[in-house]
Formats: C-alpha cells, sequence, structure tokens
C-alpha cells in the first residue's frame, strides 16, 4: 500500500517512536499466553519497520473509564489510541469537518454550544451527537 511504517509516522509527528520490543502481536485479552511476541519475532524485516495499521493497535493502552448506564455508573475496562493512532482519527475528523460544505464548522465556524447542549457544564462528541439527534 505504500503506507509509511508505524515508526516513520511517529518520527514525523514528533512523537518517539516505539520501540520493537514494544510492538507486541497478540489478542487484547490482558492474558500473556494469548501473546505471540515481539513484531522482529515474525520477520526481520519489522525491525523499526512495523505496519501502520499493526503501529497503532499496539500503542493503544488499556484504560479504566466510567460509563453512564440506566443500570448507573459502570466502570469498564476498554482501549485508548495512542498517540498516533489518536491523532490521526482526529485529525482525519476535523478535515472531514473542515471540508464538509455542510458541517457546523462551515456553516458558523464560530458556533460554540449554548447552556442547554452541555452536560454538567461539559460538551463533547456524546453531546454533539445527541444535539444532532435532536436537529
Amino acid at each position: 500500500m505504500r503506507l509509511p511504517s508505524g515508526q516513520a509516522v511517529a518520527r514525523a509527528m514528533g512523537v518517539v517512536p516505539l520501540t520493537d520490543a514494544e510492538i507486541v502481536i497478540g489478542k487484547f485479552t490482558g492474558d500473556t499466553a494469548d501473546t505471540v511476541g515481539p513484531i522482529t519475532q515474525f520477520d526481520a524485516a519489522f525491525a523499526g519497520n512495523c505496519p501502520l495499521w499493526t503501529y497503532i493497535l499496539a500503542e493503544t493502552v488499556e484504560t479504566t473509564m466510567t460509563v453512564a448506564t440506566t443500570q448507573g455508573d459502570q466502570a469498564i475496562n476498554t482501549r485508548q489510541l495512542g498517540e498516533v493512532g489518536g491523532r490521526i482519527v482526529a485529525e482525519t475528523m476535523v478535515g472531514l469537518l473542515l471540508t464538509d460544505s455542510s458541517s457546523y464548522l462551515a456553516q458558523d465556524p464560530r458556533w460554540t454550544p449554548d447552556a442547554a447542549l452541555m452536560r454538567n457544564g461539559k460538551f463533547g462528541l456524546a453531546e454533539l451527537i445527541a444535539a444532532a439527534l435532536n436537529d
């Protein structure tokens, strides 16, 4: 596909790239038995040259977050994108908003949410989706 390696993208973003030993291949179960090993175990060609998608998965971190549910707040374990993957997703979303003539950025670039759209003084992605669905 001629995409740059994950390490090359990290360096281009000014991020210290993961080492080959940190790029572990396996399932995201948290069980070490589901881990195969570092990427270089598969082929020496991957040394310092990890495919971008594999790199993005390798840099994710497990985190616990609280989610509001109908049964009250629940703590869940989830994966969170790292610096490279998170930035690629965020810049893609911003790029789409900037180039979509019907997006709120194109329609009213100085728009800010009013208090009725906020939840606990916060306006994030969940509140944006709720506002869009109510429109």
